[in-house]
């Protein structure tokens, strides 16, 4: 299921959008600022309550509309559900059902309701903070477009649902003006594959299998920029991926949420985000917004992504059998083949995923090949270095 089209009542052709013209979602701030910690393995997934029902919810600026998931309580009525933040809480709101979500979300908030809180968000700390009121703008950061729907849905599902509200940030590729969308609910930062086909010579790996909430699962190309800034910061080397997926569905949005002005150039997910606090908590009293982000005196919260052996992976009974290889793959020039399952690393016996060495290291795989038992020496490569 794709994320929900919706037309717009306003739009912006300069930074700062409009307000809706019909009532909002209802939401209630907290008394104090609230940390909402996020959950193990996810950027932006916090525990929530779903009429009262414990569940897990990723926070998703760049999802236009709250959607069920596959881990949501039963029973539920989608068409009203109250979602309790923390101490903040929004609805009784409609939503969809999504079946192209994580097995383990029960619901994704979207930007129906995101685009109402002021939130920080803390990769370092690994914490999405709720404010009790909104910030006066501080003059840093990247002013905000904001498009929101003057439609109301009014709890019927037959005059369609409410989105898409988009965060929308002027940025800068290679020095390239973009138009960026920011979506918390993204892994990596996603732009479109015309621009990452006309990027100068590089680095670049393929056959990523990627996954999202629009689109399913589906192959991806991966490389890194030179410079990627909004505002006056800036990530050096920042992951970029491209998919046909992702340039179908920022036409999409372009088509129904940006019809004056330029397209949507990408997405900006946590391979840019997770290098800064950031604040959506700034607006003015015409209702713009400020993207300010702050970056970390230090960078050892996260590991640099694609240092391994260059395999796709996927679960067995005996451990974990490759799938497929990346363009580049150290395990496919060692000799491993496709089927191959991968039974211990180094000795151990593999988990749900391999374990994570720096570029470099010799590591010993023991796989099983049908009924034969195998031994290779790979040796773990950064499989997409900095241009």
């Amino acid at each position: 299921m794709p994320r929900a089209a919706l037309l717009l009542a306003c739009l912006a052709a300069a930074l700062g959008g409009c307000e809706p013209t019909c009532p909002p979602v209802p939401v209630a701030l907290p008394g104090s600022a609230a940390d909402l910690p996020w959950r193990a393995g996810g950027s932006s997934t916090i525990d929530a309550a779903l009429d009262g029902a414990a569940a897990a919810a990723l926070l998703d600026t760049g999802f236009s509309q709250s959607a069920l998931g596959p881990g949501a309580p039963a029973g539920l009525d989608a068409a009203a559900v109250t979602v309790a933040l923390g101490a903040a809480s929004a609805g009784p709101l409609p939503m969809q059902i999504s079946f192209l979500l994580p097995p383990q979300i029960g619901v994704v908030i979207g930007g129906e309701v995101l685009y109402q809180l002021p939130l920080e968000l803390d990769a370092r700390a690994r914490i999405t903070r709720v404010l009790p009121q909104w910030q006066a703008p501080s003059g840093q950061g990247a002013p905000m477009d904001v498009w929101v729907t003057g439609r109301c849905r009014g709890g019927d599902p037959s005059q369609g649902p409410l989105g898409p509200h988009l965060m929308v940030v002027a940025a800068a590729l290679d020095g390239q003006p973009l138009r960026m969308g920011i979506d918390t609910g993204a892994d990596a930062t996603l732009i479109r594959t015309s621009l990452f086909e006309s990027l100068g010579p590089r680095a670049r790996l393929d056959g990523i299998p990627a996954a999202s909430g629009f689109a399913g699962t589906f192959s991806a190309s991966a490389t890194r920029a030179i410079s990627l800034c909004v505002g006056a910061a800036s990530s050096p080397g920042a992951l970029l991926m491209a998919g046909a997926p992702v340039d179908s569905e920022l036409d999409r949005v372009s088509r129904v949420a940006l019809r004056s002005g330029a397209p949507l150039d990408g997405l900006l997910g946590w391979t840019f985000l997770r290098e800064f606090s950031a604040s959506l908590a700034e607006r003015g009293a015409d209702g713009q917004r400020s993207l300010v982000l702050s970056r970390y005196d230090t960078q050892d919260h996260w590991v640099r992504e694609l240092v391994g052996i260059g395999v796709a992976l996927s679960a067995d009974p005996a451990g974990q059998k490759i799938a497929a290889f990346f363009s580049t793959s150290p395990a496919r020039d060692a000799g491993l083949l496709a089927g191959d399952v991968i039974t211990q690393v180094n000795g151990a016996p593999v988990g749900e995923a391999l374990p994570h060495f720096p570029a470099g290291t010799a590591i010993s795989l023991d796989v099983l090949r049908g009924a034969a038992p195998l031994s290779f020496s790979v040796q773990v490569e950064d499989l997409l270095p900095d241009p």
